[in-house]
């Protein structure tokens, strides 16, 4: 058994015909057993207007099934999840071609803002830790780069910020 992430979504059952929140396990993202919804940016993160196909199972069939007959087998549904640069906008039992599809600018917008945030959280972590530990070693290793004073670690975090906010990814270390 491998590491997945999973995608949760309202979809019917076409055999039960019961419309329920249900869970999708895809291994499309980083497989941390990270949970996302509708409105969700995905990480990955893959630039483009793209449908990718997962199957899921109902779970109360499943059981139905299995109070009948011991040898009961899954059944697997396809569902298509919707993703515009990231963000999941939709998930469906069948994939939609020319449905009318929400504002795309706003929606690039959202998810390169939900992305930056979320990279430029992560690098201000790591630059004080990394800080952290040269600081607690007291010798630099021969290749050490990166902030040496605390003065260094946020003018570099400000600099992280101004580009986050101007549209920018953060930079490196």
């Amino acid at each position: 058994m491998g590491m997945f992430d999973t995608i949760v979504a309202e979809l019917e059952c076409p055999d039960c015909k019961q419309t329920k929140q249900r869970e999708i396990q895809t291994k499309r993202g980083e497989c941390v057993m990270e949970t996302y919804y509708v409105g969700d940016t995905i990480e990955p993160f893959y630039f483009g207007d793209y449908w990718f196909e997962e199957e899921w199972y109902c779970r109360d069939c499943y059981r139905m099934a299995g109070e009948k007959d011991e040898q009961a087998k899954i059944v697997w549904h396809k569902s298509y999840i919707h993703s515009l640069n990231g963000l999941i906008i939709e998930v469906c039992a069948e994939r939609k071609e020319d449905q009318k599809l929400p504002d795309w600018d706003f929606i690039h917008k959202i998810s390169r803002e939900r992305h930056n945030h979320r990279n430029l959280l992560v690098k201000i972590d790591n630059m004080i830790k990394g800080f952290r530990r040269r600081e607690e070693r007291k010798e630099p290793f021969p290749f050490d780069f990166g902030p040496k004073t605390l003065d260094e670690l946020f003018d570099k975090i400000g600099q992280d910020i101004e580009r986050v906010l101007k549209g920018e990814a953060p930079g490196w270390l």
